[in-house]
Order: structure tokens, then sequence, then C-alpha cells
């Protein structure tokens, strides 16, 4: 299948600088120390830095964050499209101009050295906002002596040297764009606040502050980026009414291997999901009913093996505004592999045995569902916070303590059938040990 990527990415998978975050107390102490040495290499016109002081914090608390998980190296494009003008999703100090100036001012001051790149490239974002497709960037890291001064750091709890930005953007409107050459991606969309998306970012927030109250703790091997502790609702489409998960939560993207080693309050974990809720969900946008006791409808008989490559065509095949003629290219087997059918026999399999599916075939009608489905997640997670209980979400389901896993259970029924009208079957699925040939977490 032809690679549709813009680019052939060229660089590891750094992180990029993140001007959102900054440091806490526990770092502001090292800044203090170190921010003479960069004023001194500041033009004299500078007479209040503001901007270069913020994004020199910020660097400071990225290279803390980075090395927390083994990396040293930040990505930081000296490119003018990743610095957009003023807007809801970037510091106001967080310029183009002032972020120049800080690299410049800290690399004469012996603090961090630049690898540059020729910036010829754009940097685009996929369908939750994580930059990629980046060739010949920047790359940032420190030097010897900065890294003598944050190593000692390295031992103290990361929420104690750095932290996000209190106005941190968490209602994410994105939209997809087209270019001949390019091909599609995804960038953020400027809108004006309604009562709806305050009300949104009051939820999202008080997500937020009740994760890190009950926040996950890991005790497996991975290094992960205990810094990625909140979520984010992301729209897409430029439309309130498609998508709205939430995304970026650390555990979110932790291998399903790996999940046996999270615990929430000193508790292991029981997973539960909304059984078949899309074909569910689709029931109720036709205004059919769902029956919660049927089958799996992506098991079918004969193809037992495929279902789980099943189920990621047929939604596709929902998501799709247009007719698919070969498959996705996030769709495959446990091994890596394409299913073994051709794409129109899996399409035909799916229309066959799932007849609705085959009614709303490429309407993209799986964002409309999306939207439902989030609404629906979002009212269990506020449920769960009025009784103090932790939880990991993920997107159509959510983990929680063993000890309260029946009274989530009821929840999630309570609310399906408040926002639908219809019932649905929840699930508990099994989180399994790690196997031998799962990789582990990449920085995110």
């Amino acid at each position: 299948m032809t690679d549709t990527n813009p680019f052939t990415p060229t660089l590891s998978n750094h992180p990029f600088f993140n001007p959102d975050l900054i440091p806490a107390e526990g770092l502001n102490e090292l800044c203090k120390q170190l921010w003479p040495l960069v004023m001194t290499y500041l033009p004299e016109s500078r007479k209040k830095p503001y901007g270069v002081e913020y994004v020199f914090r910020s660097l400071i608390a990225n290279f803390v964050s980075a090395m927390q998980v083994g990396e040293q190296v930040l990505i930081v494009p000296r490119n003018k499209s990743f610095f957009p003008a003023k807007n809801r999703y970037r510091p106001d100090k967080a310029t183009y101009g002032s972020t120049i100036k800080a690299l410049e001012a800290m690399v004469s001051s012996g603090l961090i050295t630049q690898d540059l790149g020729s910036g010829k490239h754009k940097i685009t974002c996929n369908y939750h906002g994580a930059y990629k497709c980046v060739r010949e960037a920047t790359r940032v890291r420190p030097t010897d002596d900065l890294t003598r001064r944050l190593t000692p750091l390295l031992t103290v709890p990361i929420h104690s040297l750095t932290r996000w930005r209190d106005d941190t953007e968490v209602i994410h409107l994105r939209t997809k764009t087209q270019d001949r050459s390019k091909g599609s991606s995804s960038q953020q969309m400027l809108y004006c606040d309604t009562p709806m998306t305050k009300t949104f970012r009051g939820e999202v927030r008080r997500i937020n502050r009740h994760l890190k109250n009950h926040s996950s703790h890991y005790d497996g091997k991975l290094r992960v980026n205990l810094m990625h502790d909140h979520v984010a609702r992301i729209f897409n489409n430029g439309d309130w009414n498609q998508g709205g998960r939430l995304y970026d939560y650390w555990p979110m993207n932790l291998p399903k291997g790996e999940r046996h080693y999270l615990s929430i309050d000193g508790e292991p974990l029981a997973d539960l999901d909304f059984g078949s809720c899309f074909v569910a969900l689709l029931h109720v946008y036709d205004g059919t009913e769902f029956d919660p006791d049927a089958p799996d409808p992506f098991k079918i008989e004969g193809y037992e093996e495929l279902r789980d490559a099943i189920k990621q065509c047929a939604y596709s095949i929902l998501n799709a505004s247009r007719r698919i003629k070969n498959y996705p290219e996030d769709v495959a087997q446990e091994d890596g592999s394409r299913p073994p059918l051709r794409w129109r026999e899996m399409e035909e399999l799916i229309f066959v045995h799932i007849p609705l599916f085959q009614q709303y075939a490429y309407t993209a009608v799986g964002l409309t569902l999306m939207r439902k489905e989030s609404d629906i997640l979002v009212a269990v997670l506020l449920d769960l916070i009025e009784r103090g209980i932790g939880f990991i979400p993920m997107h159509d389901g959510i983990m929680v303590p063993e000890s309260k896993k029946q009274i989530t259970r009821d929840l999630m029924l309570r609310h399906y059938r408040v926002i639908t009208g219809q019932g649905i079957r929840i699930r508990e699925k099994a989180i399994r040990k790690p196997s031998n040939h799962e990789v582990g977490l990449s920085y995110s």
C-alpha cells in the first residue's frame, strides 16, 4: 500500500518543545541562577525580555521532563509556521522572535547546543494535535554544564519540578487541510467561546484536577512521561458535533500488555467498556432498537481470528466520507500484517453480516457517533468525581479500582440510557500480562 505520509521522517522520536510546560517550585531556584547568564547575551535594546525569559524557563522545564524519560534532545523548529499568531492554543510570550532570541542567548551562554535544520519543511499534526512528519528540523540539547546542573534534580518527583501553565487550552477544535504535494494534515482552528465551550472547558479541567488527586501509578519497566498527566477534549472537522474524545493522559498510550502494572489509590484496576458501542449508537442514530444481549457483531463465523481487523474496517467505513478502495493504513492484525481478504471481500463481509453499516457506509457518521459516545463518557467521569473514585478514561471505556467496578458499571448503564434512551451491555475486559513481542512506550 502506498505510504501517504507527506514526508519521510529522518529524525528519531525526540519530544517537541512544549511552551505550555513551565517550571514548578522545585525548578525555580535553578532558573533564577541561570537567567543572568542568558541575559548577558541578549541585545541591550531588550529592556524587558519577558517573552525571552518565559521561553528560557519553559525550555529548562522541557529538558527536565525529557531527561526524566531518558531523552536529552528537543525539537525546536526554527520555522514561523510552528509559531502562529497569538491564539488560544499557545502562550502569548512564546513567539517566534522570543524563541529565537532565547535559543541564541542560551547557546552563547554555554547552556545548550543546536543542530540547525533547514526549516523548509512544514510541521503537521495528527488528528489530536501531536506533531509529526518532520524532516530537517532543529534539534537542541543541553551542554555538559547544563546536564550536570539538571541531573541531581532527576531524583525529585517530576511534578515538583514542572507543571502546565494554568490557562493551557483543553478544548481543541481541529480541521483537516489538503495539499496536493503534502497530502492531508490536521490543524487547530480558532473559535470564539460560547456557553457550550465554557461548559466543556470547566468539565475537562475538573477531570484533570481529579486525575492529579487520584493519579495512576505504574510499576512496570517502561519509562513513561508523567507530565502527560491531563486530558484535552478534541473535536474534529471544525464541527462541535464531531469527535469530542479525551486524549493525552499518559496511561492511554501504555501498551495493553503493560496495563496490569497500573494501579489507582493502591488498588489494581478493572477495565470496563461499552460493548459494541458504535453499533449500539448507530442504532440510536437510525432510530432502531439495539439488542444489548446480541452476540458480538464483529465475531463472524468462520472469520473469528479476524475479529479485531473486521471491527477496525467497519469503523473506517463509518468514518470515511467517500468510498475506500484499499485497506486504511491503521488496519492490521496483531502481528502487523494485512488481513488475508481483499478489501472488497472485507467490505462485503461487513455489509452482509452488519447490514446497518452498509446503509451508513461512507457517510462520515462515525465522528457524529463519537460525539455522543464522548458525552456519555464525560457524564460518567463527572459522576465518578462526585463519588471520589479514581479512573483512567479510555475513549469508549474506563479503568477504575477493582473495588469500584460495580458502581462504575451501574453509572455507565445509567448515563447511557439517560442520553440515548436505550440499553447497552457493559463488558469487563481482561487486563493481560505483557507478552515478549510487545514493544515499549515511545515518548509522546
